[in-house]
């Protein structure tokens, strides 16, 4: 109930709705129902990319969540792509020699 309200909640077309959309993907990957993660974490990148295109962490790690739900999931192709994307973003804001990108690269 409490989740239908917040999805509901006129702010969820902003960057409020990304961040609530990815923190049930966090919560539901947390509670091993990934599916639910899944959905929640596609829902927020695809938000995401409505409401702006600027490449920086946040952005970043949608993509590096989703990866892990896929991982975990077992969809490895899947979750390589993703993983990659992620590092691309992480590269363009930090540079090949930062710990950001590195961490998404050791995936």
């Amino acid at each position: 109930k409490a989740e239908d309200l917040y999805i509901n909640f006129k702010l969820m077309d902003t960057m409020l709705g990304v961040d609530a959309y990815y923190n049930f993907c966090l919560l539901y990957k947390d509670y091993g129902e990934l599916e639910k993660s899944l959905d929640y974490g596609l829902k927020a990148l695809e938000l995401r990319k409505k409401i702006s295109d600027k490449v920086d962490e946040d952005y970043a790690n949608i993509y590096a969540g989703i990866a892990y739900v896929y991982g975990e999931m077992k969809d490895d192709q899947k979750a390589i792509e993703y993983y990659q994307l992620s590092a691309d973003m992480k590269l363009e804001c930090y540079g090949e020699f930062s710990l950001e990108y590195a961490q998404d690269v050791s995936y």
